[in-house]
């Protein structure tokens, strides 16, 4: 099973502030996710109709890493930049590494994120 997860910044006045609840809450919920659903896996979609697609892939990669470094390396996330003319698009993908559908998983999301990359050139 492959779900989409999402999240998005608020800005206050001029500068986006971080709240360190948010990367709190965020693990809490893929955790709570993979806990639920281990044989599952997580894509999220980064663009760049806002321009910040690349702060919000760093800022969730960032996320993670501090994450794993407790000790935790749980999760494997694979990321995927579809060439299309119209935008730029990051795609990853999320899933524990124990996951034993991961590597099928894997290749069938590449396989689609290729064939809509060639239908949209």
């Amino acid at each position: 099973m492959l779900f989409e997860f999402g999240f998005d910044h608020v800005e206050i006045g001029n500068k986006t502030k971080e709240d360190k609840k948010i990367r709190t809450t965020i693990l809490h919920i893929l955790l709570s996710f993979f806990d639920f659903l281990p044989n599952a896996a997580i894509f999220y979609v980064c663009d760049s109709t806002d321009d910040a697609h690349s702060a919000s892939k760093n800022l969730f990669d960032r996320w993670l890493y501090e994450y794993q470094k407790t000790g935790n390396s749980l999760f494997v996330k694979y990321d995927f930049e579809p060439e299309l003319e119209e935008m730029e698009l990051i795609i990853s993908f999320i899933s524990l590494k124990n996951n034993p559908q991961l590597n099928l998983m894997l290749e069938s999301f590449e396989q689609v994120i290729q064939e809509y990359s060639d239908k949209m050139q």
